[in-house]
């Protein structure tokens, strides 16, 4: 009698384990949606951000309230389509659901590859796959990366739904969702700037409201910005350079280009000394450069004192000649 319990007890328990290895496996990924972007993160990179979605958590899994405790890893591989490469990614969010682990991101090309270590999500309990309502009836995750431009689409596919005890089985479910074009603003309008001899020149640019002017020095608007804001002071420069401002209000528009001119430091020249008859003028100075201010001390006499080469009249009511200097003063 004891021999013929004891084999039905192994009979059980080996019954047991068999219906558990066994446990239907179902397609996991439900919806795939572009919560938002393109915007434009400057240099010619676009951020977007994702939402990803599971089926019913307990009917996917072919569980009933209160049957026990549960854990899934999902892994997965976004893809940005027509892009050189992702530039980063941050972790996924769970927007919804129990007990969201992280899983650990890695980024190469232009796609990203999610690889759950541990389960992303977990049922501790036997009644946690209920709420209050009833069976829980998704999970979804966040993720925000930045692209190297903007894709044409955004594909995820090899999603997978490992629950504890039970055989591993990839999902591919694979989904996409189209980006919509991104329709950049109207480029800002600029005012040069200019300055005598080598230094820092200041630009300005306006027609941007609710976004961000950024400069730069390549015409593409590419790479990472010189600055940012309505003026922009340069590095200290010797000779003339064109500069480059883009208007970013979600993307980025295409570049205006805007001159620091650097000029000849002027040369100040009174020119020959000359002489005259007392009530005659004569013309002393030089011919003008543009861009050059010029003052005159003294003033008495002059047609301009702020000419580059302004008339003389002087006059003399004494028995002897007199003499008067003048300086010339440019800037």
């Amino acid at each position: 009698m004891k021999k013929n319990f004891l084999k039905y007890l192994l009979a059980t328990l080996f019954l047991a384990t068999l219906v558990y290895q066994n446990d239907t496996k179902a397609c996991h990924l439900a919806s795939l949606t572009l919560v938002s972007g393109p915007t434009s993160v400057g240099g010619g990179n676009y951020q977007f951000t994702i939402e990803i979605c599971t089926g019913s958590g307990a009917s996917a899994m072919g569980l009933t309230c209160g049957t026990g405790a549960v854990g899934n890893t999902e892994d997965y591989t976004i893809t940005a389509n027509g892009v050189t490469s992702v530039v980063s990614t941050s972790n996924n969010s769970i927007t919804s659901g129990y007990n969201g682990v992280v899983s650990t991101a890695s980024v190469m090309g232009n796609t990203i590859t999610y690889n759950a270590s541990s389960p992303i999500y977990m049922i501790p309990g036997p009644n946690d796959l209920c709420d209050d309502t009833g069976p829980i009836t998704q999970w979804c995750w966040n993720v925000t990366f930045i692209t190297s431009g903007i894709p044409t689409s955004i594909s995820v596919s090899g999603l997978e739904n490992v629950n504890t005890g039970q055989n591993p089985g990839p999902n591919p479910c694979p989904q996409t969702v189209t980006v919509p074009p991104c329709a950049p603003p109207s480029p800002p309008t600029v005012t040069p700037g200019a300055r005598c001899g080598p230094g820092t020149v200041t630009l300005s640019a306006a027609g941007c409201a609710g976004g961000t002017i950024s400069w730069y020095s390549n015409s593409a608007g590419t790479g990472t910005p010189l600055g940012t804001g309505s003026t922009f002071t340069t590095p200290s420069i010797s000779a003339t350079t064109t500069y480059y401002a883009t208007c970013t209000i979600g993307c980025q528009s295409t570049t205006t280009a805007v001159v620091a001119t650097i000029r000849p430091l002027p040369v100040s020249n009174a020119g020959a000394n000359v002489s005259i008859c007392s009530g005659a003028s004569a013309t002393i100075g030089a011919a003008s450069t543009t861009g050059t201010t010029y003052s005159w001390s003294p003033t008495t006499g002059l047609s301009s004192s702020t000419s580059a080469n302004p008339t003389v009249t002087l006059t003399n009511t004494g028995t002897s000649a007199t003499t008067t200097n003048y300086t010339v003063t440019t800037l």
